[in-house]
């Protein structure tokens, strides 16, 4: 596990740990975590329907008017598949959003590239990609059954 400080030190051993940490941070609504698992040097983080944002000033800046500026979410991290290139790690996953809203809960589903690099400093997300999809995973018929 990583260590229990969210300084920008933090050691995850694993792109999978970091991963966690990351979702962990969004959803506990915390800016520390969310700082802990970035990689300093010019990391790019796409927010749907957003331009790029390059640097990390730029990605904590944006992260932390989110997380500031809403009760954490109900959210549900699905693997859709996980490249390991080495000094590299490119998984690319579904993410169910409920916001806490007070109300029904309202499901936005995202699918997200997140792409990992192991430092000195241990593994680093320097890549995180999100973007709407008109239908889920889950809801998609089995690739053996023709739709015509």
């Amino acid at each position: 596990m990583p260590s229990t400080s969210q300084k920008e030190s933090t050691v995850f051993a694993t792109a999978s740990e970091c991963e966690i940490a990351f979702y962990r941070a969004f959803a506990e609504c915390n800016p520390g975590g969310m700082k802990a698992v970035w990689h300093s040097d010019k990391p790019v983080c796409i927010h749907p329907g957003a331009t790029p944002l390059v640097g990390l000033e730029a990605i904590l800046a944006s992260w932390n008017g989110i997380l500031g500026n809403s009760l954490p979410p109900d959210l549900r991290i699905k693997t859709i598949k996980r490249m390991d290139l080495g000094s590299v790690q490119i998984h690319i996953v579904e993410e169910q959003v409920n916001p806490d809203t007070g109300t029904a809960p309202v499901s936005n589903i995202l699918l997200a590239t997140n792409v990992y690099l192991l430092t000195e400093q241990g593994w680093k997300m320097t890549e995180h990609h999100a973007s709407t999809t008109l239908v889920s995973q889950a809801s998609r018929p089995p690739s053996d059954q023709r739709l015509h």
